[in-house]
């Protein structure tokens, strides 16, 4: 059985957990949901499912603190920016997430992590997430990154 495993990982993860959504793979009880706030699944964020609840914030999102730099998903294989995804304001001692140029979400996002587009271990997800490799990068030219510390 280690041998089939090994070699047909597909064919049994869809045996034991079925194959039914963009999600295929995951059974229902772990399947992640969206939110208003950022999704981790397996260490990695879910950019289809963060930030997707969310309602623009209104105030000064500053919070009287200094903005530190822009920070927006970059895709390492393609070497291009993901336009479509957050782009996060990093401040003193919180993170603003934008979305299509709207603030949705503030708190503190850890930007060690690697992103993924979908959740998902099927074929489909696996195709999906496999076509790009997204880290957070610094935007430097928008604001003075040169001094900045990035936790």
């Amino acid at each position: 059985m280690v041998r089939d495993t090994a070699m047909h990982p597909v064919r049994v993860g869809n045996a034991l957990f079925g194959d039914t959504d963009i999600a295929g793979g995951i059974p229902d009880a772990f399947r992640p949901q969206a939110s208003s706030g950022p999704v981790f699944f397996e260490g990695k964020l879910i950019v289809a499912l963060s930030f997707q609840d969310a309602q623009a914030l209104d105030g000064d999102l500053s919070g009287g603190e200094t903005l530190q730099g822009i920070m927006q998903l970059w895709d390492c294989l393609g070497e291009a920016w993901l336009d479509d995804g957050p782009m996060l304001m990093r401040y003193d001692c919180h993170d603003v997430v934008l979305m299509d140029g709207a603030p949705v979400w503030r708190g503190i996002l850890d930007t060690r992590y690697d992103a993924r587009l979908v959740p998902g271990w099927d074929s489909a997800c696996t195709a999906i997430n496999g076509s790009c490799y997204l880290r957070w990068k610094q935007r430097c030219g928008e604001v003075d990154c040169s001094d900045a510390v990035f936790r």
